[in-house]
């Protein structure tokens, strides 16, 4: 009989640290799942809400036993032609966060809200969490383009409203 408990004690060490994973990877999650409700999260929705500023606000949850996700804050202004989104990746603590702001000239389809035609321009920034670029092509395109800023200052400010993260700017 000891011979055939013994014989299993490695699989049973296997489930134990697989089980203990499992408990690390949900209480790293807890932090999404509160974001989640902040934003007035239901099934119905998925976790995407509109304000009434016409923001949409998304959390992405990492997925099972990844420790990646992201919060999203996205913006199209029809008369415009633009998009502005934002993208936010928190480190495991939820105290330092890599922002990737993409700002995109586009063009409707006959005044359909839903459907894009074509993207004109897109420009993609890499920032850290006081708005600083984080590599030399968002620096250099930031030289180029200071208008960008009054946007970033907004999409930041937008994310300290809804989740209180990334500081009062």
């Amino acid at each position: 009989m000891k011979k055939f408990k013994k014989k299993y004690i490695p699989i049973y060490i296997l489930l134990a640290v697989f089980a203990v994973y499992t408990i690390i990877w949900f209480v790293h999650c807890i932090p999404y799942i509160e974001k989640k409700f902040d934003l007035g999260f239901h099934l119905e929705n998925r976790g995407f809400v509109l304000d009434e500023n016409g923001f949409m606000y998304s959390v992405g949850m990492p997925q099972y036993l990844s420790f990646t996700g992201c919060l999203a804050i996205d913006e199209m202004e029809k008369e415009q032609n633009s998009s502005t989104s934002m993208l936010i990746w928190p480190d495991r603590e939820f105290k330092n966060f890599k922002v990737n702001i993409n700002i995109s000239k586009i063009e409707f389809n006959e005044g359909n809200w839903g459907s894009l035609t074509e993207r004109k321009e897109e420009t993609c920034l890499f920032l850290d969490e006081d708005m600083k670029p984080i590599d030399k092509d968002s620096e250099y395109i930031l030289s180029q383009h200071p208008e960008y800023l009054v946007i970033i200052k907004e999409m930041y400010q937008r994310a300290y409203d809804k989740w209180g993260i990334l500081g009062e700017k």
